[in-house]
């Protein structure tokens, strides 16, 4: 007699737990910016809103926002995690800033701005992370690599 509701029990975690493995993409989604809890510093750009959208095999990133002076910034990215480049459309300098995230995804860091001086980026493409505070910065338009070393 006891094993009969033990194997309901049985099917019914099994389809609990292949519910919960198959179901939606925790990772899309909409998130909005709680500026009485943000830590932004002043004077720095924020993204208001934040879209993750999936679109068959590649991912849809719309970013509204405003930048260090105020002014609305919109941009859209769409792109698979493949490893090839997918061109930002709209007006954020994405690739003209380097963001130091921690482990559980915040960002703790940004440094750069666009640019052909020392410390600003032209389409910044690859890190090399040789310590802590010590990167290696490749760059496409400005069509060289920068030694960044990073203080505390």
């Amino acid at each position: 007699m006891m094993k009969t509701p033990m194997a309901v029990l049985v099917v019914a975690m099994s389809f609990a737990a292949a519910t919960t493995c198959f179901g939606a993409n925790p990772h899309m989604g909409t998130w909005k910016l709680n500026e009485a809890k943000s830590k932004l510093a002043p004077g720095m750009g924020k993204n208001i809103t934040v879209s993750y959208a999936e679109m068959k095999d590649k991912m849809k990133v719309t970013v509204d926002g405003a930048d260090k002076d105020g002014k609305p910034t919109h941009a859209v990215w769409e792109g698979a995690a493949d490893g090839k480049a997918y061109k930002t459309k709209g007006n954020l300098a994405w690739d003209a800033a380097i963001y130091k995230v921690a482990l559980d995804g915040k960002v703790v860091g940004r440094f750069g701005s666009a640019g052909k001086r020392p410390g600003e980026f032209g389409l910044a493409n690859s890190l090399d992370c040789r310590s802590e505070n010590e990167l290696l910065v490749g760059e496409i338009t400005n069509w060289r690599v920068q030694r960044i070393t990073i203080k505390r």
